[in-house]
């Protein structure tokens, strides 16, 4: 579960928000899995817009709450949840009913999801490629500045910053080749 501690979370507001908030922007395929689950849940929630082509997720709020600068985050009563299939498990595990992970299910939804994570690399390529274009590309100030930041997970470094940062670089250098994609 990938869940900020408190002394991790910077922007200090949210640890008082009651109830669940999800940050996350209207184009993310991964703020759209989350708001899917959220309603067919029947999870009451309070929507909180990020504007990801205005770099909002680099600005030193959204980075007090998410260190990889990526959406959605999840606050439910203070609690600071990152990563789109985590906060779907702590959701379901939160709200077991009516249930959208069945127990005897678990473990494969479990690791059908770990391997649907690991495609979101080719996910983005895609996206970027046919999409987003040139919109797409961050501001070498959003770039410095995600470099800069110290945040942790979990008490850790984290290591997926690398690899964001590693994708836009490429992407702003090269965009996306067709060996990306195929």
């Amino acid at each position: 579960m990938t869940q900020l501690h408190r002394d991790e979370i910077r922007t200090k507001e949210v640890i008082e928000w009651k109830g669940i908030h999800l940050l996350h922007f209207s184009n993310s395929s991964c703020s759209q899995k989350t708001r899917i689950f959220l309603n067919l849940k029947g999870i009451d929630w309070i929507s909180h817009s990020v504007n990801l082509v205005t770099d909002e997720n680099y600005s030193d709020w959204f980075l007090g709450i998410n260190p990889r600068a990526l959406v959605p985050v999840l606050v439910d009563d203070g609690n600071v949840h990152i990563e789109s299939n985590d906060i779907i498990q702590y959701l379901e595990n939160k709200f077991p009913e009516p249930s959208l992970i069945p127990n005897e299910y678990i473990e494969s939804i479990s690791t059908l999801l770990t391997e649907e994570d690991d495609l979101h690399i080719d996910i983005r390529n895609i996206s970027f490629r046919f999409l987003f274009g040139k919109i797409g590309k961050k501001k070498d100030s959003s770039i410095k500045k995600l470099e800069e930041d110290s945040g942790t997970i979990q008490g850790k470094e984290d290591s997926h910053k690398a690899m964001g940062l590693t994708f836009y670089k490429d992407f702003n250098e090269e965009g996306i080749t067709d060996e990306s994609v195929i």
